[in-house]
């Protein structure tokens, strides 16, 4: 387990991530307009209620949190609540970064580049109830 974790914990652009305080801890800023609808777990057993109660949730979510860097970056998060493999485009409007700019992309994990244009990100095929981590910084 260990092994499996502490690459997750020790991440250096994740750390940074949780060490630039900018006066705002992060929020939603985009869901999907596609729902599904999921049973509810109920309770720390998991179990679930008797009348099978199910709740709608959106496909996908795009969370944000400025940075405190010379940069003035954000922090991205785009999670995957569906079973299925979805695209999702990250509008820099949505997460504040000034558009005009080029805006430069990496992934928290990999800490490789991502591909963007002007005005949004696009990311394909994120693996069912997966997530990815972006730093966007103006370039």
């Amino acid at each position: 387990m260990y092994n499996e974790l502490y690459p997750i914990i020790a991440n250096k652009l994740a750390l940074s991530v949780n060490q630039q305080w900018a006066g705002n801890p992060g929020n939603l800023v985009a869901n999907a307009t596609e729902y599904e609808e999921y049973l509810t777990e109920h309770g720390a057993g998991g179990g679930f209620l008797p009348e099978q109660r199910t709740d709608l949730y959106p496909v996908w979510q795009i969370w944000r949190k400025p940075l405190n860097s010379p940069e003035k970056g954000q922090a991205v998060l785009v999670i995957n609540l569906s079973p299925r493999p979805q695209d999702v485009t990250v509008s820099y409007a949505d997460v504040e970064i000034s558009l005009g700019n080029a805006v430069k992309a990496i992934d928290v994990w990999s800490g490789k580049g991502v591909p963007t244009d002007r005005t949004a990100t696009v990311l394909k095929e994120i693996e069912p109830h997966g997530c990815v981590f972006l730093i966007l910084t103006p370039a």
